[in-house]
């Protein structure tokens, strides 16, 4: 990822924990998921 930028396909336990290992790293990271509940329990869990 050269350019710092990347995209996550679900929000399941290891998608989530992929997106925040990248954004802790400094990636701008979008998190894609097919319910929007369950995006939605990820970022409570911030």
């Amino acid at each position: 990822m050269a350019n710092g930028k990347g995209g996550v396909l679900g929000s399941g336990v290891m998608s989530t924990g992929i997106a925040e290992t990248a954004a802790k790293a400094g990636f701008d990271v979008v998190l894609r998921s097919r319910s929007a509940a369950t995006a939605d329990a990820y970022e409570d869990r911030r």
